[in-house]
C-alpha cells in the first residue's frame, strides 16, 4: 500500500522463514511410579482400553530395564533434524511451579542439568517456559528465570508461557522488566493462523503506560496440541493442507512462521511425521 501512494523509501527485506521452538513439559514418557500408575489407571477407567494398558506396561517396563529408548526423551533426533537443515532448535525449559499443570520434572534435577548442557554444546538454543501460576506473579517470574539461568550458566532471553497464558499488556511488561529479548505466546490455541496478522517479530507498547517495550513479539502460528485436543477431527492430511495455505501466505508476504512442537508429543507417530513434513516445506518452498 505505501508502495501504491508513491513511497520509494528502502524497506526491511524479509525472507519466509520457519522458527522450530520445543516447550519442554516432560522429558520422560513417566515421571515416577505414581504418574505411571495414574496414566495406567486411565487407561482403565477413562478410555476402558486393556490393549492401551497392557503396551503401556510392556513399553515401561522396557524403558525402565534400558531395552528401549524413551520416545519422549528425543532431543538428539529434534537437534539432529534441525542440524541437517542448519536451523537453531528452540527448547523452552519450565523452571518451577507446584500446580496440577507442571512438575513433571526437576530443573535441578542431575538428567535436566546434563540435557540443557549438552543442547548448549550442539549450538541450539535454551528458552524459558514459565510455569502456570508466574503469568500474574511478577516475583515468582523473577525467581524462575532466575534459577533456569543458575543452570544454564548464561543469560536466558526468550520463552513462551506455560499453557499459552496471555494478557495485554501485562505479560509483555512482565517480560520487558526481566530483561526477556523475545516471547512468543501470542497465537491461537484452537486454530492455527496469524493472531497478530503478521509471523514476523515485531516491537510491543504497553498501551496504559503509552510506553514503547524493548521487548519484541514472535507470534506464534501453530502448536501440536492445537491439533491434537482443538482440531482432532482433523485428518493428517486436513491439517497439512491447512498449514499449506497458512505457510504459502507467509512465503508470499515473506514472513517468518513459528511453529510449537512438545517433545512428548513427538512421540506420536503422526506429529512427528507432521514435523519432518514442515522441516521438507521450508526447503521447497525457500
Amino acid at each position: 500500500m505505501l508502495q501504491k501512494l508513491g513511497y520509494l523509501g528502502e524497506r526491511k527485506q524479509n525472507r519466509f522463514s520457519l522458527i522450530f521452538t520445543h516447550d519442554v513439559d516432560s522429558i520422560e514418557t513417566s515421571s515416577g511410579l505414581f504418574n505411571f500408575v495414574k496414566n495406567c489407571l486411565g487407561h482403565i477407567l477413562r478410555r476402558r482400553n486393556p490393549f492401551l494398558l497392557l503396551r503401556r506396561i510392556r513399553d515401561q517396563a522396557l524403558i525402565w530395564l534400558g531395552i528401549k529408548l524413551d520416545p519422549v526423551f528425543n532431543f538428539d533426533w529434534i537437534m539432529n533434524k534441525n542440524h541437517l537443515r542448519k536451523k537453531k532448535a528452540r527448547f523452552y525449559f519450565i523452571s518451577g511451579g507446584k500446580t496440577k499443570y507442571e512438575g513433571r520434572y526437576s530443573i535441578r534435577s542431575k538428567k535436566v542439568k546434563a540435557l540443557i548442557a549438552h543442547i548448549r554444546e550442539q549450538g541450539h538454543i535454551i528458552g524459558f517456559h514459565p510455569s502456570y501460576e508466574t503469568a500474574g506473579n511478577a516475583q515468582k517470574f523473577h525467581q524462575e528465570k532466575v534459577s533456569l539461568e543458575a543452570i544454564c550458566k548464561q543469560q536466558v532471553d526468550e520463552g513462551r508461557h506455560h499453557y499459552l497464558r496471555f494478557s495485554v499488556p501485562e505479560t509483555w511488561q512482565l517480560w520487558d522488566s526481566n530483561a526477556m529479548r523475545l516471547d512468543s505466546t501470542c497465537g491461537y490455541a484452537d486454530f492455527p493462523g496469524f493472531r497478530m496478522g503478521t509471523g514476523d517479530s515485531v516491537s510491543v507498547f504497553n498501551v496504559k503506560t503509552r510506553s514503547a517495550l524493548k521487548l519484541k513479539e514472535r507470534p506464534l502460528v501453530f502448536m501440536d496440541t492445537t491439533w491434537l485436543s482443538y482440531m482432532s477431527g482433523y485428518s493428517f492430511l486436513d491439517i497439512k493442507e491447512k498449514l499449506t495455505l497458512i505457510m504459502d501466505n507467509a512465503r508470499r508476504c515473506q514472513s517468518e512462521c513459528c511453529v510449537l512442537f512438545h517433545n512428548d508429543k513427538l512421540a506420536n507417530p503422526e506429529v512427528k511425521q507432521l514435523y519432518l513434513a514442515l522441516l521438507e516445506w521450508e526447503e521447497v518452498m525457500a
